[in-house]
Formats: C-alpha cells, structure tokens, sequence
C-alpha cells in the first residue's frame, strides 16, 4: 500500500510525495521506502488531482512490486545481470540469454 503525503514549499507550490512500504531486511530492520514526487499541472482542481494522483500511485506500486524501480545505484554490469535475469524470467530464449551473458562477460573483461 502507498502513503501519499502532501507538501508545500514556502512559495505556495504543492508537489505530493508518494512512498511505498519495501519491508524488513534479514536483521529485522526496516528497509528505506521506495518513493517518488508528484506535481500537478497547473489548472487542476482538487478533483482531478485526487483522481491522478491515485492512478500515479497505483502505477508507481505496480513498478516496484515488479522490481522495476531502483532501489540503489548499480553499475552497468550489475544492470546488465539485471536486465539478463528479468528479460529469462520473461520468456527469452535459453541460447539468447547463453550470449548475453557471453557478451556481458567479453565487455567486462575489456572494461576493467
């Protein structure tokens, strides 16, 4: 479930401030939120903003139970594993991950 906070500067701009639980890690410490800051547009009423901050938060959730969000900064290597694994779970072929991994490993051996 997302928490939607709302915040207001000192000249008056409204942004809202969504966060979304990630859970505990091994040693039972809370582990830091996912979040993310919405602006409405200019011109909207009350009503509309309700309605598509609603829809940006449920869209947001979705994304971070599906582990598309970031949660730290990671390499290009580290994403390219990244990308590998979800990209396998997702269906692709056995022999097309074989050579991502290949040309993964080629470039990290050119690189470093």
């Amino acid at each position: 479930m997302s928490n939607i906070r709302k915040r207001t500067n000192k000249d008056g701009v409204t942004t809202y401030q969504i966060r979304v639980f990630r859970g505990n890690a091994p040693d039972g410490t809370q582990l830091k939120p996912y979040t993310m800051t919405y602006k409405p547009r200019e011109g909207m009423t009350e009503k509309q903003i309700a309605k598509e901050l609603n829809k940006t938060a449920t869209l947001f959730e979705e994304q971070c139970r599906k582990g598309f969000v970031a949660t730290e900064h990671k390499t290009f290597a580290e994403y390219a594993d990244y990308v590998i694994e979800v990209k396998e779970k997702n269906g692709l072929k056995h022999t097309t991950v074989r050579s991502c991994k290949i040309d993964c490993v080629n470039s990290k051996g050119m690189i470093e």
